[in-house]
């Protein structure tokens, strides 16, 4: 009798052990995929004329010796860091900015060196009479339309999700609200947030694994 209660206890014991292994390793699979999070690489081959997508209008150069890509315009009042571009494997320099419905001028900054997009037959010459290149954006970024993220009804801390970091605030008064930080050397008009009918605004970015700082930007003041 003895022998079977025995018997049964270490089978249980064995049983318990097995499934907090087996909990274990799921909830260990979770992090590790939660720390590799990258964004989808660039795959381009070759830059492309200015393009416009759902998140804004693309840009992109070809410059594989280059050690620094940014894009200057009338868009970010041709400062040269403001819009950094990041490069693929190929050695193709892309960035998509959220442009409003317009006219718009602009270079690449090469290693310090502003050219104009090979890319873009469109130009115009300023007062001094070198050229920029022009593109008109027809549909523009919609920044306040209603937020797919419709469920929301309180703000939370960034969430690393598949598509990138889910950012959060709660102001269901205010105009406008970006999010900005080392991540886009703290350009508070590049990444607007979208409000759902709670008040809950809210924007995906991708980002790369490592340690960012950031605030929220409410209609022109950092919070």
């Amino acid at each position: 009798m003895r022998t079977k209660y025995f018997l049964i206890i270490i089978l249980l014991f064995i049983t318990s052990n097995l499934l907090f292994i087996t909990c274990g390793g799921i909830e260990e699979d979770e992090e590790r995929r939660i720390l590799r999070f990258e964004p989808p690489e660039d795959l381009r081959r070759d830059a492309t004329s200015p393009v416009e997508t759902d998140n804004g209008v693309n840009f992109s150069v070809y410059a594989p010796k280059a050690k620094y890509v940014s894009i200057v315009g009338d868009f970010n009042n041709w400062i040269d860091n403001r819009h950094i571009m990041k490069r693929n494997k190929y050695g193709v320099w892309s960035i998509t900015i959220p442009l409003k419905e317009g006219t718009y001028s602009y270079k690449f900054n090469i290693d310090g060196v502003w050219i104009i997009d090979s890319k873009n037959p469109n130009t115009v010459k300023d007062k001094f009479g070198d050229l920029r290149s022009v593109i008109v954006v027809k549909k523009g970024v919609k920044f306040y339309k209603k937020s797919i993220y419709a469920g929301y009804t309180n703000a939370f801390p960034p969430v690393v999700t598949k598509e990138g970091v889910l950012f959060t605030y709660n102001d269901k008064f205010a105009r406008y609200v970006s999010v900005a930080g080392t991540f886009n050397n703290w350009e508070k008009d590049q990444y607007f947030m979208s409000k759902n009918q709670n008040g809950i605004w809210s924007r995906i970015i991708q980002l790369p694994r490592g340690k960012y700082y950031y605030k929220f930007n409410v209609v022109g003041i950092w919070k």
